[in-house]
């Protein structure tokens, strides 16, 4: 049984696929950002030399067991965080999705917790459905690496202050306007991915982002794991969903 959240499952999933080549283990996860992602898909990784997940390989768990009331206990700016990742599986879902979200959004601020069911269901509903059709990464589920590679490098940079989910918001604001530069994403669907992103950044995290230093911003993405050569390979939105 591994219990807890992102790192504990890296931890623990990466120790029992190594021990006498596997070792079937129960996944509890403890966090929005496990509950409604990472607990299903069968990745895990560990860093090194300052590269995210670059000691890698897939150890799915037999059984993945959530409980919501976990989520009751994080801090806000967790829960956030978890946020960012549910966002994304939603855009990444389809506009049917994402206007589930935002109905969800505008119920959690106003103060309604428990909306938080409804939105771990549809994102690991989609979430789902990629992973069956590809488990290994081979083709569609690449998409899921939509927010991370930005992402991973803004976590590199603060020296992960700022949490996965937070740099994965970030990480799909940056690309969204990427994608509308290079005439992919309209303007309109541009700015309505912002609107549905910027209010999961604490006014800390925006604080933090103000004083960053990018000198050394394009090494670590060059370091990302889904470089070929001097090619970074980024997932961007052509259009929601």
């Amino acid at each position: 049984f591994v219990i807890g959240g992102g790192i504990v499952q890296d931890v623990g999933a990466f120790a029992a696929a190594m021990y006498k080549r596997g070792l079937p283990w129960v996944y509890i996860p403890t966090t929005l950002l496990a509950q409604g992602d990472s607990g299903i898909g069968g990745k895990t990784g560990l860093n090194h030399k300052s590269a995210k997940n670059l000691l890698a390989l897939f150890s799915a768990p037999r059984r993945v067991v959530i409980h919501t009331d976990f989520l009751k206990t994080l801090a806000r700016e967790d829960v956030l965080s978890g946020l960012g990742e549910v966002l994304r599986l939603h855009i990444t879902a389809g506009p049917d999705f994402l206007d589930a979200y935002e109905a969800g959004f505008k119920r959690f601020a106003a103060g309604e917790f428990d909306v938080l069911n409804e939105l771990l269901v549809s994102a690991l509903a989609a979430k789902r459905a990629i992973v069956e059709r590809d488990e290994f990464e081979l083709d569609l589920r690449r998409a899921m690496n939509y927010g991370h590679s930005v992402g991973h490098a803004f976590e590199a940079l603060t020296d992960h202050e700022i949490p996965h989910g937070a740099a994965v918001t970030i990480g799909m604001l940056v690309e969204n306007e990427i994608s509308m530069r290079r005439r992919l994403l309209t303007r309109a669907e541009r700015d309505r991915l912002f609107a549905a992103g910027k209010p999961l950044l604490s006014q800390a995290i925006v604080a933090r982002l103000r004083d960053l230093n990018l000198d050394g911003v394009l090494d670590i993405l060059a370091r990302d794991k889904k470089t070929e050569g001097r090619v970074l390979k980024l997932v961007v939105v052509a259009q929601i969903g």
